[in-house]
């Protein structure tokens, strides 16, 4: 089955004050750390859509991801999501059979979690933390036609799914920067 993944790193970031995939834990980006976590897993088909001022960052960030710049990600999460697909669909020339959408600011997962997900039949989620989910070819088009803002928890009906139990983080305020920090070796395991 050939799968891609779609990070999502777009959003302002204004709760953290800094760039969300630009922070650093033990000498690497978030974003390369994610790149890093995908490409273990197997998935060599990756995108990022990220917003027009951290483009050059995230560009440089990863040898041979596909980055979508999103000039509008104030207008919702979903948003970005359709910029990513859009982008996915033109470049692989076909719908792919399922597309990871992985948040860059929510880490907690591992190749396990990447392998469960990819063993589904239907679009999934983690029970704990919600994230990466899978969603497939009958998906994408619902989502393609849904609004920019409108949360993709009423777009999709994702079945939740028992898998790896790592310890959740959420990368919104400063000291969940530290949280990261403490749990690094278990979330980013390289």
């Amino acid at each position: 089955m050939r799968s891609v993944a779609l990070i999502l790193a777009a959003g302002a970031s204004s709760r953290l004050g800094e760039p969300k995939s630009l922070v650093e834990i033990n000498g690497k980006t978030v974003y390369q750390h994610t790149v890093n976590k995908l490409r273990k897993a197997g998935i060599q088909s990756i995108f990022c859509v990220t917003r027009q001022e951290l483009s050059v960052d995230i560009v440089l960030g990863a040898e041979s991801v596909n980055v979508v710049v999103n000039l509008e990600p104030e207008l919702g999460r979903t948003g970005s999501i359709q910029q990513g697909l859009l982008s996915i669909l033109k470049s692989e020339k076909k719908t792919p059979n399922c597309v990871l959408i992985v948040p860059v600011d929510r880490p907690s997962w591992d190749e396990k979690t990447i392998n469960d997900l990819l063993a589904q039949e239907s679009a999934s989620a983690p029970i704990s933390g919600g994230h990466p989910m899978i969603i497939f070819e009958n998906d994408i088009q619902s989502i393609l036609v849904a609004e920019k803002d409108a949360p993709l928890r009423d777009v999709i009906n994702f079945e939740r799914i028992y898998t790896s139990e790592i310890e959740q983080v959420n990368l919104d305020y400063p000291e969940d920067i530290e949280k990261l920090k403490s749990l690094s070796s278990i979330i980013f395991k390289e």
